[in-house]
C-alpha cells in the first residue's frame, strides 16, 4: 500500500545550517505536519470493514468505492483489488459518504464525514477542498436481480434485495456500467459484487474484514486470523486472510456446524489447529484434509462457557474463563479442572506458559503454577502493582513482563526484584491490556494508544491517531519479525516499527 503524501527527501535542497533548520520548519507547516508526512511506504498497513458500500465511481484504472471503512479500489487491469485508502493515506477520518471521479482534472473527490477531499491522481496527495461536485456523481442505476445467476447459497427474491443461505436480507443500493461492459454492484452489507459483459453470473468480490472490531490475531501459515466481540449493530465474523492466494474467507457462529458463537476474545495456534476463545466455550478448528470446527462447553466440563483465554502448551491447552482455569489434555480430549480455593472464580484475562510454570493474570492479581507439584501460588510485592488487575503477561530470555491497571511490572530472570512503572508516568490511559516484546523493547497497549517503551533508558513514546491508527483503543498486539500487527475496533494494522528511516 503506497504512503499519498511525498516523503521530503524528493525535495531538492541544497541548504545548510540555521538555513536547513528553518527550510525544514516552513515544510512542516506546510504539510500541517500531518502522520503520512512523518512516515514513508509501508511503514502502516491496514484492513477494515468495508462489506457496506454508498457509492462507486470510475476512473481509468481503478473503480473506487465509497465505505465507512474508507475507499476500495479494485484495478480494472490487473482484475484484483488493490487496498484501501484510509486515515493511512491520508482521510481524516474512515468514514467515507460518497466518491467522484473527475475525468478532465483526474481527480477523486470523497465526501466524508468530517469534510470534502480531493486526491490528485498525478500528486498522489489527498488535500481539503471546499466543495464536493455533485455533478460529477454517478449514482446508482437501478438493476433487476431475478434474470442472474448467483452463487450457491445466494437468492434473489426482490428485485433489490439479496438473501443468503439464513435467509438474512441485503440491499442492493444499485449498480453502474464502465466502458467494459462490466456491472458493479453496490450492496449494503454484502460489500461489492460483479457482473461481466459477457455472462448472466454475478459474482461477490470480498475483501477486508468481517467486523471491525479486532481483538484476537493469528496466524495459520499464509493464513492470517483476525477476530473480535461482536459490536452492537454490526455484522460479526471470524476472517481469515490468505496472503499467498490474496483470498478473504469469512466464518459467522451459529451458521457453522461446530462453531457455536463468532464472539472471540482470544486466539492461539498448535500445528495446523487454531484454538478460539469465544463466549459459548472454546472452539477448534483444524486445518485438516477436511477442515472442521469443534466446540468444548460446560458440558465437556469447562467452568464457564465464557472462555477468555487460550494457551497452548504442548498436548495440554490452557483455558481461561471468567470463573477460573481449565486444562484440555488433547490425546485424551477431555477437560479438567486446575482451580484451587485461591483462583476459583477469578476472570482470567491473560495465560502465558514459561518453563515449568504456568503464569495466570486475573483481576485477583497474579498467580503461578508448578507444573510438578499442581499448586497455585500468588505472586506479587506487598502493596505492588501485581495485586490488581493482571491483563497481559508475556517475556523474552532476560525477564517476566506483566500489564497491570496500574502500569507495567518487569521481574528479571535473575531474581533481582520486581521493576515497576507507573501508568501515569508512562503509559496513559490507566490499564494495560497487551504487551509484547522485540530487542528489549516493551510495547504496550492502552486506551490511549501503543507504547513504545524501553526500560534500559527509561524512554518512551506514544503512538496514536496522529500516527496513523485507526483508533487509539489498541486492544491487541501481534509481533511478526519487524513488524507490529496491531488490532483495534476500527480494524487490524501492521506497524514496521523497526524502518531504518524513522527514529521513534
Amino acid at each position: 500500500m503506497r504512503s499519498y503524501f511525498r516523503p521530503w527527501s524528493r525535495t531538492p535542497l541544497v541548504l545548510s545550517g540555521y538555513l536547513c533548520a528553518v527550510a525544514i520548519l516552513i515544510m512542516l507547516i506546510h504539510t500541517g505536519a500531518t502522520a503520512a508526512g512523518r512516515y514513508q511506504d509501508g511503514d502502516w498497513l491496514g484492513y477494515t470493514s468495508t462489506r457496506y458500500i454508498s457509492l462507486a465511481a470510475i476512473g481509468p484504472e481503478f473503480i473506487y468505492f465509497s465505505s465507512p471503512g474508507g475507499i476500495l479500489r479494485y484495478d480494472r487491469f490487473r482484475d484484483r483489488w488493490d487496498g484501501v485508502w484510509t486515515t493511512i493515506d491520508g482521510l481524516p477520518t474512515n468514514r467515507v459518504l460518497a466518491v467522484a471521479f473527475d475525468p478532465d482534472l483526474q481527480e477523486l473527490h470523497a465526501r466524508t464525514i468530517e469534510g470534502d477531499l480531493v486526491y490528485n491522481i498525478v500528486g498522489h496527495e489527498f488535500e481539503s477542498t471546499g466543495a464536493f461536485p455533485e455533478s460529477l456523481m454517478v449514482f446508482w442505476n437501478k438493476i433487476d436481480l431475478l434474470p442472474f445467476y448467483l452463487p450457491t447459497g445466494f437468492t434473489a427474491l426482490e428485485e433489490n434485495i439479496i438473501s443468503d443461505a439464513q435467509m438474512r436480507d441485503f440491499t442492493v443500493q444499485g449498480a453502474i456500467t464502465d466502458d467494459w461492459g462490466n456491472r458493479w454492484v453496490g450492496t449494503w452489507g454484502l460489500g461489492v459484487w460483479r457482473g461481466r459483459d459477457y455472462a448472466t453470473d454475478l459474482e461477490p468480490l470480498p475483501y477486508g474484514l468481517a467486523q471491525g472490531n479486532v481483538r484476537a490475531i493469528e496466524r495459520l501459515d499464509t493464513q492470517w486470523w483476525f477476530a473480535g466481540p461482536r459490536l452492537e449493530g454490526e455484522l460479526s465474523g471470524v476472517t481469515v486472510f490468505d496472503t499467498l492466494r490474496e483470498s478473504w474467507e469469512y466464518y459467522e457462529g451459529r451458521f457453522t456446524d461446530g462453531f457455536d458463537s463468532d464472539d472471540v476474545l482470544d486466539l492461539a495456534r498448535t500445528g495446523d489447529t487454531i484454538w478460539l476463545a469465544t463466549s459459548a466455550g472454546l472452539t477448534r478448528y483444524c486445518d485438516c484434509r477436511t477442515p472442521a470446527f469443534r466446540t468444548y462447553n460446560e458440558f465437556d466440563g469447562l467452568l464457564s462457557n465464557l472462555v477468555t483465554a487460550v494457551e497452548p502448551d504442548g498436548d495440554v491447552i490452557w483455558v481461561g474463563t471468567d470463573i477460573g482455569v481449565n486444562a484440555l489434555l488433547t490425546p485424551q480430549d477431555s477437560v479438567v479442572r486446575v482451580v484451587d480455593r485461591q483462583t476459583a472464580g477469578a476472570y482470567v484475562y491473560d495465560i502465558e506458559v514459561i518453563d515449568d510454570f504456568v503464569w495466570l493474570g486475573t483481576d485477583r492479581g497474579l498467580f503461578r503454577l508448578f507444573k510438578e507439584s499442581g499448586q497455585w501460588r500468588r505472586f506479587s510485592a506487598v502493596g505492588g502493582i501485581l495485586a490488581g488487575h493482571v491483563r497481559a503477561i508475556t517475556h523474552d530470555d532476560s525477564a517476566f513482563y506483566f500489564g497491570t491497571d496500574f502500569g507495567l511490572a518487569i521481574v528479571p530472570r535473575d531474581g533481582s526484584g520486581v521493576q515497576e512503572y507507573l501508568s501515569e508516568n508512562i503509559f496513559p490511559g490507566g490499564d494495560i491490556y497487551a504487551l509484547a516484546v522485540t530487542e528489549r523493547i516493551v510495547w504496550a497497549s492502552t486506551a490511549s494508544g501503543l507504547v513504545r517503551f524501553e526500560p534500559v533508558t527509561g524512554r518512551y513514546r506514544l503512538f496514536d491517531r496522529s500516527d496513523g491508527l485507526y483508533d487509539d483503543f489498541v486492544q491487541t498486539i501481534y509481533p511478526d519479525g519487524e513488524y507490529l500487527w496491531l488490532g483495534t475496533q476500527d480494524g487490524v494494522q501492521r506497524f514496521f516499527w523497526k524502518s531504518p528511516y524513522r527514529i521513534d
